[in-house]
């Protein structure tokens, strides 16, 4: 049966949010809402609803030039009679939008709903019931879709598109999908293919919606991950961390019993690594410094066991009272927040026994959980955040004691952010010098840096680095090139 063509002219049927609660039987079964929790919202207002908030996003990026996850989180807050998995639907959708931006845009689409309908297909594995009405309202018949979120390379992924557009010719060269400055500046990936394979891998791995990843905040480990298996939710433990695991992708993290009762803390495998990197000691002192990442900072405090003192300085006033209240919450006894400047040491300088510096920066690591923080970061921008790293990175050199270490972590593979940072650095402060580690997620000895690869590791992508500075022997590697977790501790300050 041949498709007609989409009516790329049709004009989008007026939207609104969803008023009423509807009865359990207008619920569609999706495969992507995972297995706990179902959609509640018909079709059709889950359509109209996903359309609107679409457009709103879309006007706040490309009209006023403002990030739409403001606009995305205060519509999805004003929808009533829906449930999680309907505003997880509706916020995935719009993630794959701008995901998918690059290859869209350029076709000039009228309604918001031939976009969305491309964007949906290419993320997805299934073809869910607010596709079909879209593909309807712009003149497609809603029996010839087909998902492509499942294709296994660029080729077929690519050839999939140019069949669902009908336009033989259109854009599917992969490097539109990012900034133009990506491609000069993106690391070299190891293997063994040629750089050309490599880079088309990993361009493919950032195109990906990531994994959820949980770690245990309280209880056993094995005990949490077997009850979740007995509900049957798929666990996937980490070999290098007991106490943590990714699910399947489409899982509604709130339908879990031990994630709504506390056992359970969504945390990306990248800020398991980063704390990894610190390797602090139950009784030292250090700063978490810079941007928003209040859990990667509470982390470090548990694995200080709640001796010694963290204080975090944050960048950002709202951040701050963001950790604030989520170390409250928590048992960290040991956590003091304040603002930061970026110009001065918070507290004492040279008193701290490790400093984690967390700059803000392009962001590339993040792209796969915020794709449109993309399409906000331009040349100019990027030149601004690396010289604003620089910065903040002399500045939180002078809070470290002598042998203490400076932690640098980036979600970055951005060439001028990284080796060349640390580079940087290294000329214009003698008295540090790389510290060796092993690497996080396997072991193995570095160099004392690390870069964590999201088609590796199926994370965030990080670059570590681990910088001792002179005057004492502590090391984060022994002999053996095992942590040296049995060596008492300095006493702190």
């Amino acid at each position: 049966m041949r498709r007609p063509r989409p009516n790329l002219r049709r004009p989008a049927a007026p939207s609104s949010l969803p008023a009423r609660r509807p009865s359990p039987g207008d619920a569609p079964r999706e495969e992507e809402s995972g297995p706990i929790l179902d959609h509640v919202a018909p079709p059709a207002e889950l359509a109209r609803a996903t359309a609107e908030v679409a457009s709103a996003a879309l006007q706040a990026a490309f009209g006023r030039g403002r990030r739409p996850e403001p606009v995305v989180s205060d519509a999805l807050r004003k929808l009533r009679g829906v449930s999680i998995a309907d505003r997880l639907f509706v916020s995935r959708s719009i993630d794959a939008l701008f995901r998918w931006w690059g290859w869209i845009d350029p076709l000039r689409l009228g309604p918001i709903e031939a976009r969305l309908l491309i964007a949906v297909l290419l993320d997805r594995t299934d073809v869910p019931e607010p596709c079909r009405l879209w593909a309807r309202a712009v003149g497609v018949d809603p029996r010839c879709l087909q998902p492509i979120g499942g294709a296994p390379n660029w080729a077929r992924r690519a050839e999939a598109f140019r069949r669902l557009v009908e336009r033989p010719r259109a854009t599917t060269e992969p490097w539109t999908l990012f900034p133009r400055w990506l491609r000069d500046e993106l690391l070299e990936p190891p293997g063994e293919e040629a750089l050309k394979h490599r880079l088309v891998a990993l361009l493919h791995t950032l195109q990906r919606p990531p994994l959820p990843w949980l770690r245990v905040s309280r209880g056993r480990p094995a005990e949490l991950w077997a009850e979740l298996q007995r509900q049957g939710l798929p666990v996937s433990i980490h070999p290098s961390f007991p106490d943590a695991a990714s699910v399947p992708p489409s899982t509604v993290l709130q339908g879990i019993e031990p994630f709504r009762r506390g056992d359970l803390v969504a945390q990306d495998l990248g800020s398991l690594a980063v704390v990894a990197a610190c390797d602090a000691e139950p009784g030292e002192r250090w700063w978490y410094a810079g941007h928003a990442r209040g859990a990667t900072a509470l982390l470090l405090a548990d694995r200080m066991r709640g001796k010694g003192t963290l204080v975090v300085g944050e960048l950002e006033d709202r951040d701050r009272i963001r950790t604030a209240r989520m170390a409250r919450k928590g048992p960290h006894t040991n956590v003091s927040t304040r603002g930061w400047d970026g110009h001065r040491v918070v507290g004492k300088p040279s008193s701290y026994h490790g400093v984690l510096l967390e700059p803000p920066g392009s962001g590339i690591g993040l792209w796969r959980r915020e794709p449109a923080s993309r399409w906000f970061v331009d040349r100019t921008a990027l030149d601004r955040r690396v010289e604003e790293q620089a910065r903040l990175l002399d500045v939180a050199a002078r809070g470290v004691r002598p042998s203490g270490v400076l932690i640098y972590a980036v979600p970055s593979l951005a060439r001028s952010e990284t080796v060349a940072q640390i580079d940087r650095f290294l000329s214009t402060h003698p008295d540090f010098q790389l510290d060796p580690f092993p690497d996080p997620l396997d072991g193995s000895p570095t160099p004392g840096t690390a870069i964590l690869w999201p088609d590796r590791a199926d994370s965030d992508a990080w670059y570590l680095a681990r910088l001792i500075r002179s005057g004492g022997p502590r090391s984060a590697l022994g002999e053996s090139g095992q942590f040296m977790l049995d060596s008492a501790p300095d006493t702190p300050r």
